[in-house]
């Protein structure tokens, strides 16, 4: 007998239907039915965690930090970062690409103010403020 996918149970926890997880999912721009619910607690479709907004949108609808998310989908998550770090990848997941650009350029200002030996952007970025 196989075992209670891991979204159901979570929806469970919630005390929310298929229904009311799609409404979430669709309030933020996520088209999803019931029917797309059902078949990603059967197995028969995978959740569409592709994209940063897609993993945004079905963690807070199940009221989980991203990281728990992709740990419960069965993503290994195996690197210790600091509390800081998990924090500023969770924001970042929210922003557009344009704005992580952004904040990689910031980043990588703030590294190599004192060392510029240590410049790492990536081509975008680095094209970006030439």
């Amino acid at each position: 007998m196989r075992s209670e996918h891991w979204l159901k149970q979570r929806r469970d926890i919630l005390g929310i239907t298929q229904d009311q997880l799609a409404e979430r999912l669709t309030s933020g721009g996520m088209q999803i039915t019931k029917a797309a619910i059902s078949k990603w607690e059967k197995g028969k479709t995978p959740l569409p965690l592709q994209t940063a907004h897609n993993r945004h949108l079905i963690a807070t609808a199940l009221e989980l930090a991203i990281s728990e998310l992709l740990v419960l989908d069965g993503y290994e998550i195996d690197i210790d970062f600091s509390r800081e770090t998990r924090l500023i990848a969770t924001l970042c997941e929210t922003l557009s690409s344009q704005d992580r650009e952004f904040i990689l350029i910031m980043v990588n200002h703030l590294k190599t103010r004192n060392d510029p030996a240590k410049a790492s952007l990536p081509k975008s970025a680095a094209r970006a403020i030439s």
